[in-house]
């Protein structure tokens, strides 16, 4: 009698709380959801709401079942409730003992390489006229954009005995990892601008996430009103980024970005250490979730549309008459190694149809920096340049450039342009 009366009242309370527990369930998935869904964004309490709406409905499932069975019940709530204690103790530990990927340690959430931020644009831009935040562990800036989304002052059309230099490129470019005024496009206009240069103006089109493809089309669709002289290209992370994203073939400008495909499970990577752990431990995928052949294959297309890519920019340098300088930038590793990872065929390329380039590795070395004195030029974690760093690459730039723009222009300028000379 006794026993029959608790699971009564038992059964009364479960029915009272029955739709609250469904509303906290409801909400800790739908929250975990939006983080993957929508910003792409896996923080360390992802995975726990998630684990906990599964725990809920785990609950929810073997109360309906077992409702009228309390001593059956009660055994399934431990069983249940144990191995969700156990989970989530291992859990714990493995995001103790194992490495997070570098945007977990630098920015605080797990993000795919796969996924494309910016949705249903076809130009990598932020939003224009606004502020945007640099922020990662180790630095804090603001930049303010200007009305093409740009991290740049307004420029006006400048007249025709002006010289316009464009810098194309990532967040290198942008200057990400300095203040504002300290990236190599703003040190190189500065020196430039000093030495007694008149009339010579830097647009700053770095855009952080960016690669060629987008820079393509931004040059194209936004930045040719401002006919260029010069336009600088600078390459850093682009090989991965045209391995995660496609080549040219995937822009369409009456349509959205098309994303390449990524493997299902790559969010339960995101949010499961145990998972993780179970992935590196009996597979052989790299970073970018490719196995050896799969990455092998995909790399060399990748670089096949990188030469694609430097075509298209020679192409369009012909039609509207400016010069064309493309730069190698080094990522952390690749000044340790004392080599680039991918780089090679596209400069044989350069070479091969007459694009000069600039190799910042072998400037960065014949400037003393090595593995031992990184930290000095590099963020540690988040591993773009520091001021330090980006006054190095200015220093590298500015003969470069200098000797460009003294050149003979190799096209001359259409006459229809505004600024023919």
């Amino acid at each position: 009698m006794a026993a029959d009366k608790i699971n009564q009242t038992a059964f009364s309370i479960n029915r009272k709380l029955l739709p609250a527990f469904v509303i906290v369930m409801v909400f800790l998935a739908s929250t975990g959801l939006a983080n993957i869904c929508l910003g792409g964004h896996i923080y360390w309490f992802t995975g726990l709401f998630m684990g906990i709406s599964l725990y809920l409905l785990s609950l929810l499932l073997i109360y309906l079942f077992f409702r009228k069975s309390g001593s059956r019940l009660s055994r399934w709530f431990v069983l249940t409730s144990t191995t969700f204690l156990l989970i989530l103790f291992t859990e714990a530990m493995l995001r103790i003992i194992m490495p997070a990927t570098s945007g977990e340690s630098n920015r605080g959430f797990f993000v795919s390489p796969y996924f494309i931020r910016i949705g249903k644009q076809y130009l990598h831009l932020p939003p224009s006229n606004s502020e945007k935040k640099i922020h990662s562990c180790e630095f804090n800036y603001v930049f303010h954009t200007n009305s093409l989304g740009l991290s740049d002052k307004e420029h006006p059309q400048y007249k025709a005995e002006d010289t316009v230099i464009i810098g194309l490129g990532d967040s290198f470019t942008e200057g990400v990892g300095a203040p504002a005024d300290s990236g190599w496009l703003k040190l190189t206009e500065k020196y430039m601008a000093g030495s007694g240069e008149r009339g010579l103006h830097f647009i700053n089109a770095g855009v952080g996430g960016s690669d060629p493809v987008y820079e393509y089309r931004l040059l194209k669709e936004r930045l040719l009103d401002y006919h260029p002289d010069l336009v600088v290209v600078t390459l850093a992370y682009d090989i991965e980024d045209l391995i995660c994203r496609g080549g040219y073939s995937r822009l369409d400008s009456t349509s959205p970005v098309r994303q390449k495909p990524e493997k299902w499970w790559i969010p339960l990577y995101g949010m499961s250490y145990i998972f993780r752990s179970f992935i590196h431990q009996f597979t052989s995928f790299n970073h970018l979730f490719l196995n050896p052949e799969e990455y092998s294959k995909a790399r060399k297309e990748a670089v096949g549309d990188m030469i694609l890519c430097c075509n298209l920019y020679k192409s369009l340098a012909f039609e509207k008459g400016f010069r064309l300088l493309f730069v190698f930038c080094p990522l952390k590793h690749e000044v340790k190694n004392g080599r680039f990872d991918d780089w090679e065929p596209v400069m044989n390329h350069l070479q091969k149809i007459e694009i000069p380039y600039v190799d910042m590795l072998a400037h960065f070395t014949a400037s003393g920096m090595n593995a031992e004195n990184l930290h000095e030029y590099y963020w540690s974690i988040d591993e773009h340049l520091n001021s330090r760093g980006y006054y190095l690459f200015a220093e590298g730039m500015i003969p470069a450039i200098d000797h460009e723009l003294k050149k003979q222009t190799a096209y001359e300028r259409p006459e229809t342009s505004p600024r023919t000379r």
